[in-house]
């Protein structure tokens, strides 16, 4: 997730994950704390997202996965819809 998506309060990234089954409280404490967590968040592991299926690099995703070599991130198909 690009860190822009955080600008301003992070409604944006909110209404996604909500979308796709967060549960989180109401509350505005509850929104910046889970704005504060994104921020902070430096994962290790990377993941591209594919929005079509088809050669990206050298793996040829699927929407079940990716075949082929995946260097320095997991290729995973979320299809157009989360774009």
């Amino acid at each position: 997730m690009p860190q822009e998506f955080l600008a301003a309060d992070g409604s944006g990234v909110r209404k996604t994950l909500l979308s796709m089954g967060l549960r989180i409280g109401e509350d505005r404490k509850a929104k910046d704390l889970l704005t504060r967590y994104l921020l902070s968040c430096d994962p290790t592991d990377r993941v591209r997202t594919i929005d079509r299926t088809g050669w990206h690099g050298q793996s040829y995703v699927l929407p079940e996965g990716a075949i082929g070599k995946q260097i320095g991130e997991k290729i995973l198909f979320l299809g157009p819809q989360f774009q």
